[in-house]
């Protein structure tokens, strides 16, 4: 979809996909996307490391912060089970209280090239009020690198890498209130809600 040629989301879309943009989005288009948001549009967004290509301000209306670095695990026990070797693909075995993850308890997610993401430290006063969980958790001996990879790696707390387990993906939702003229006797009595529901992974080929 070309945010250029239509300048908006379509009305009936369910839901929109964001998957690792690999140039910088116009400030427009950012705008478009961010009013997406703000009028109770669902989102799957996938992030790869090395930066948000100008989706900054999308992240800080969700309340985020996405590293720019990569996660890694140098366990070469864990990798020889899982029959991989490259340190950049991270296993999950821990999965979040979302409903999506439900029959995932018990098995692993591979996750090659990833990136960590977190809640924004800074409460960032354009953020919409989110009910945000932790989807996917690396376990415990992997770590966020900040430096490029190239041969070798090893975590290095002098540098700013950053220790695991480390979060790479979470799940929002938010209670939309519905418009007044929507509002009939019949929908007053069910006191129904629509609930917005957003989920950003830091990886686009799990």
């Amino acid at each position: 979809h070309s945010l250029v040629r239509a300048q908006s989301i379509p009305h009936n879309a369910r839901f929109l996909v964001i998957a690792s943009p690999q140039k910088d989005l116009l400030p427009g288009e950012v705008d478009i996307l961010k009013k997406y948001l703000e009028q109770g549009g669902n989102l799957l967004w996938l992030q790869d490391p090395g930066g948000l290509h100008g989706l900054n301000p999308l992240a800080d209306l969700l309340g985020l912060k996405i590293s720019e670095g990569t996660v890694l695990d140098a366990n070469e026990q864990l990798h020889a089970a899982l029959g991989v070797s490259h340190p950049a693909v991270v296993p999950v075995v821990d999965y979040g209280k979302s409903p999506i993850a439900e029959k995932f308890t018990g098995s692993q997610s591979l996750f090659p090239f990833s990136t960590m993401i977190e809640r924004n430290p800074v409460e960032d006063k354009n953020a919409l009020v989110w009910q945000t969980e932790e989807l996917l958790t690396t376990l415990p001996n992997s770590w966020l690198e900040t430096a490029a990879i190239d041969g070798a790696v090893t975590y290095e707390d002098e540098k700013g890498d950053v220790l695991g387990p480390i979060s790479i993906g979470f799940t929002l939702t938010r209670l939309l209130e519905q418009p007044e003229a929507a509002q009939t006797i019949e929908a007053a009595s069910a006191k129904k809600e629509r609930q917005q529901r957003v989920v950003v992974i830091g990886d686009s080929d799990f």
